[in-house]
């Protein structure tokens, strides 16, 4: 159900099944590492039970579905279940969470969740100070989008340094001010490491529906008619194809809030289509990676 296996033994998270807090959700190079470590030793103490969040009901944040009705997500415990696998232990124990009684259907309660599960661990790795400034941010949007001033209030703002000693009121601070100068440059809150896009083109390589295509290593919203293309030609010619699929993912908030619009992904679709008729291709296809 967590997981999808992409090659005998090699296996990567079902995406749909998972609830991410951190901006880069696997290390896969941990994962391995932790995998040769245990098979070496024999030594399986370090794996921990994961938690999952359970949505009773169908939830919806600022239009993105969330979760469907009746799932589980994993919110803490995303290596783990990756070693486990590793290591042909297909049976693991999760403590649950019930995402409307326990959560109280609040979202940001459970970004928080996941920050506060994700502190350093033997088979997990803990948060970066970036995955609590995306929390942060989360609860600035929020407050804006209500209504009020985005800069939290000083009761919030002592409740999260007490959540993560790690950080101190000059980092928020300083947070609060990029937040209201340069929020589009800033990260969206689904980063990729290149592991996961590695996995990526692999996962889409192993789908039967694309089995005639030339996969394309994913790049960036910002590249989509200029570098990608170079590189679409170059290995469809090497491969004798005339079917392509181009994989684009957005590494900027400004890039995620397009595509969330959705015109930008009309645009891109109508310039590829327009090019493959120029070139006489069967087929120019593209995929957009997630945002959240």
């Amino acid at each position: 159900m967590f997981l999808n296996e992409i090659a005998p033994g090699k296996f990567i998270l079902n995406e749909k099944m998972i609830e991410q807090s951190r901006k880069s959700l696997i290390s896969y190079d941990f994962v391995n590492r932790s995998i040769n470590i245990a098979t070496n030793t024999k030594d399986y103490s370090n794996l921990k039970p994961g938690t999952i969040v359970f949505f009773p009901e169908k939830f919806v944040y600022k239009g993105e579905v969330v979760a469907e009705d009746n799932t589980h997500k994993i919110v803490d415990g995303h290596h783990g279940t990756l070693i486990s696998a590793g290591l042909k232990q297909f049976e693991k124990n999760y403590n649950i969470i019930n995402f409307k009684n326990d959560l109280g259907s609040d979202y940001l309660k459970l970004r928080n969740l996941g920050n506060l599960l994700n502190q350093s661990d033997s088979d997990s790795q803990s948060n970066t100070d970036g995955d609590l400034q995306n929390e942060w941010y989360l609860i600035m949007d929020d407050r804006e989008s209500k209504g009020f001033e985005p800069a939290p209030t000083k009761k919030e703002s002592e409740k999260f340094l007490k959540d993560y000693p790690q950080i101190t009121q000059g980092t928020l601070n300083n947070w609060i001010a990029y937040h209201a100068t340069t929020g589009g440059r800033r990260p969206p809150i689904k980063t990729y490491s290149k592991p996961e896009l590695d996995q990526q083109k692999i996962s889409f390589e192993n789908d039967l529906s694309y089995q005639d295509y030339t996969i394309l290593a994913p790049t960036t919203m910002k590249s989509w008619n200029g570098e990608v293309l170079g590189r679409m030609l170059n290995e469809t010619t090497a491969q004798g194809s005339k079917q392509a699929l181009i994989i684009l993912y957005a590494s900027t908030t400004a890039q995620a809030d397009q595509l969330e619009d959705g015109a930008i992904k009309d645009i891109i679709k109508a310039g590829y289509e327009n090019i493959r008729k120029q070139i006489s291709y069967k087929t120019i296809e593209v995929i957009f990676l997630r945002t959240k």
